[in-house]
């Protein structure tokens, strides 16, 4: 996908969105700091990764602290991908976290192990007065495109669309952009809002008549406003199809340690593999792989 040239709904930019549907948006989470240097006992696992995958780490850690008294899980600063493996190579963390996009034959050549722990479906989410629950890839290509601009065309009620993505770097557009071959290379149409945040999202597709945009399923089920998902194809997100590879839109999730892992990232890694640790997965709105 080319870089977005349309209209930017940035936390500034969607006062005017509250203004007009009295709904106001929240800020992204950044990591917290963790302590630097390498570790020198087995009382701490420290872990790093990417800002969007805190919710998670965050729930693995506060699951591991209700079982676990002699051992301390810390949360990273979000370092680059290259950085946080070096950073695993070292000795200076024991637990890389990551994301779409994991280079596999990298972390192979480093002699490092990829846990995949879970998957997040990625969703097109509808506005709940859109009553169109299923579009073909070539659908969504000409919606985004701005060739398709009423919600008529495909069999819903007489209002216009207004398609919502997220910023080009940011995982679910990455993950849309490698699913769906039209969606690569598009160049978004005029009407397109930029939303730059997850939150910025969610206020757009619960203000707005006729939106829709890429989220997660796990947002949807956690809206205030009632939305939609959408099934792709006839292929709706329902675990069985997002684990199964046969719904197009889901992003993994990977930890990453060396090989062998030292005692105590074995433990926590040994603990996300367990009924807990899959609890604590789901209830940061991914799917456990178990």
């Amino acid at each position: 996908m080319q870089p977005v040239r349309a209209q930017v709904l940035s936390s500034r930019s969607l006062a005017a969105f509250s203004l007009l549907m009295g709904v106001c948006a929240l800020s992204a989470t950044a990591w917290p700091k963790a302590p630097t240097g390498p570790a020198t006992d087995d009382t701490l696992v420290r872990t790093e990764g990417p800002r969007d995958l805190l919710p998670l780490a965050s729930a693995l850690r506060n699951a591991w602290r209700e079982q676990s008294e002699d051992m301390e899980v810390s949360l990273g600063a979000g370092l680059t991908e290259k950085a946080r493996l070096d950073a695993l190579a070292s000795g200076a963390i024991d637990v890389a976290f990551a994301g779409p996009g994991l280079d596999l034959s990298e972390v192979a050549s480093r002699r490092m192990t990829a846990h995949r722990i879970g998957m997040t479906a990625v969703v097109f989410a509808v506005h709940a007065d859109v009553t169109v629950l299923d579009l073909k890839p070539a659908d969504l290509c000409a919606i985004f495109s701005g060739k398709v601009t009423n919600w008529a065309v495909y069999g819903g009620p007489d209002i216009p669309i207004q398609p919502v993505l997220r910023p080009e770097s940011e995982p679910d557009t990455e993950t849309l952009r490698g699913a769906i071959p039209c969606m690569a290379g598009l160049a978004p149409g005029r009407t397109v809002v930029v939303a730059r945040t997850a939150s910025d999202m969610r206020v757009a597709l619960q203000s707005t008549s006729g939106a829709i945009g890429l989220t997660t399923l796990a947002a949807v089920k956690q809206s205030i406003v009632a939305l939609r998902s959408l099934s792709i194809a006839s292929v709706p997100p329902s675990p069985a199809n997002v684990l199964s590879g046969r719904y197009l839109l889901a992003r993994p999730a990977w930890m990453i340690t060396v090989s062998p892992p030292p005692p105590s990232a074995a433990r926590f890694i040994a603990f996300v593999g367990s009924d807990r640790g899959a609890a604590a997965i789901s209830d940061a709105g991914l799917l456990p792989l178990r």
